[in-house]
């Protein structure tokens, strides 16, 4: 997850992550942990995307290292 990317997405389009917490029903410090990669959440990753959040914000951070030692 990319957090700053993420946060600034957030407030660029008008949401906060009490959106995503109301919408999804799930706790704050959920939100939280997800988005500063703490945790993981399809969920969570799902409204992002489905809201408009650039895929490569959400995709983990080493998902290029492992797709290469993949190959």
């Amino acid at each position: 997850m990319k957090t700053t990317e993420i946060k600034i997405w957030l407030l660029k389009n008008g949401y906060r992550q009490t959106d995503i917490v109301r919408d999804l029903g799930v706790k704050p410090s959920t939100v939280c942990k997800v988005i500063h990669g703490k945790a993981k959440s399809r969920r969570v990753v799902e409204w992002l995307l489905k809201h408009g959040c650039p895929l490569e914000y959400v995709t983990p951070k080493n998902s290029s290292e492992q797709t290469k030692k993949a190959a």
